[in-house]
């Protein structure tokens, strides 16, 4: 997969959710890129569950105005950059996500979609989890 198609698939997220772990030991924290149609970014998705460890993956976020940011998926192991632009997302969900969460090594990256007010897995997620070993929270 090209960075072009994978940014493209990627680009029709509306949103980035951050979701806080309580107990590492039970479940680690979640970030989720949310998309209207559950089909949207399953591709790109299937390229990192399938082509890169969790290791060899990491995520650069950016906040760029008050409710928007910009997503850099780092694919380490193919020296590959994939950005994705203009997302909005909650500052103080992030703020709280950051200092309120308890962190390991790990942290899941979803896509999801929001139906009736609740979040729904995508099933690729359901069935192999993307878990991914660095953040980067840039200001």
């Amino acid at each position: 997969m090209t960075e072009n198609e994978f940014e493209q698939s990627f680009q029709k997220a509306i949103k980035l959710s951050f979701f806080k772990s309580r107990d590492y030991n039970k479940e680690p924290p979640v970030i989720a890129i949310i998309f209207s149609n559950d089909k949207d970014g399953i591709e790109s998705y299937r390229f990192l569950q399938n082509e890169l460890t969790k290791d060899e993956i990491s995520i650069v976020f950016r906040p760029i105005e008050n409710e928007k940011m910009n997503l850099t998926i780092v694919d380490n192991k193919n020296s590959k950059v994939f950005n994705i632009s203009d997302l909005n997302y909650s500052k103080s969900e992030l703020t709280d996500f950051r200092k309120n969460g308890e962190f390991g090594k790990y942290c899941v990256f979803c896509i999801s979609q929001i139906i009736n007010n609740q979040l729904i897995l995508s099933s690729v997620v359901r069935e192999k989890p993307l878990m991914v070993s660095e953040l980067v929270f840039s200001k």
